[in-house]
């Protein structure tokens, strides 16, 4: 077993004092970053980001003037989504990432969406179906900011 960083020899180690206000200062640490959630606004940004993607797509020219317009939109969208994830990462003082639990709801929303819309391609045989998936997951992105706004406080963190 290694230990990188740790004592090699007991006049190294921490006497019970040092130990047990290490292990103060840990605890506390966790205290203070469990209390903190992930805002309502981040869920609604993000879904008025998600959401025109599939129509824009499907608006888009044919190539060559397309696909330089979809390479510029992709730029802008790639720089207003690291803008909305810096300024939540900034307001929340740290990155905190939804447990697995928490993002179940969302997963098998996400699930029933695409196989939904899939389906619908399938049996309907409609192209523009597909492209407006985007707005489903957004509206789906912004009722689980809802429900994740509503209930993240009762659960354990």
């Amino acid at each position: 077993m290694e230990t990188h960083g740790s004592p090699q020899s007991p006049e190294e180690r921490p006497d019970p004092r040092e130990a047990q206000a290490a292990l103060r200062e840990i605890e506390q640490a966790s205290a203070s970053v469990a209390d903190i959630r992930t805002p309502l606004w981040y869920f609604l940004a993000l879904a008025a980001l998600v959401a025109p993607l599939g129509p824009a797509v499907a608006l888009l020219p044919e190539p060559p003037l397309g696909n330089v317009l979809g390479v510029i939109g992709l730029t802008v969208w790639s720089v207003l989504l690291g803008a909305l994830v810096a300024r939540v990462t900034r307001q929340m003082g740290v990155v905190k990432w939804l447990t697995p639990r928490q993002m179940l709801p969302f997963a098998i929303g996400v699930a029933a969406l695409t196989l939904t819309f899939v389906v619908l391609r399938i049996v309907l045989g409609q192209d523009w179906i597909l492209d407006t998936l985007s707005v489903a997951m957004g509206a789906l992105i912004a009722a689980f900011g809802v429900y994740h706004s509503r209930t993240a406080s009762m659960e354990p963190s």
